[in-house]
């Protein structure tokens, strides 16, 4: 399976086939990160916050959103002991 990217965040990927029939599938992008600025695909976006107020993707919300949000946390216990 290679996906294809362009530049329009609508743009069609053509590349991709249903595993079980073969048939070629079409997927569109549903936007851009707002962190890495890469297409997001199949519309499961998450919320950049505490990095910016936008929508990131999947890997950007697993490597700096949710570790900058547990610093967050820790912060603010720390300040209320």
């Amino acid at each position: 399976m290679v996906l294809k990217v362009d530049e329009d965040p609508q743009a069609a990927v053509t590349d991709l086939h249903c595993p079980t029939c073969m048939r070629p599938m079409t997927m569109k992008a549903s936007g851009y990160c707002s962190i890495c600025f890469r297409p997001m695909y199949g519309g499961f976006d998450n919320n950049a916050w505490p990095i910016n107020k936008g929508r990131c993707c999947h890997w950007c919300n697993d490597t700096r959103v949710l570790p900058a949000r547990r610093q967050v946390a820790i912060n603010e216990v720390v300040r209320n002991k």
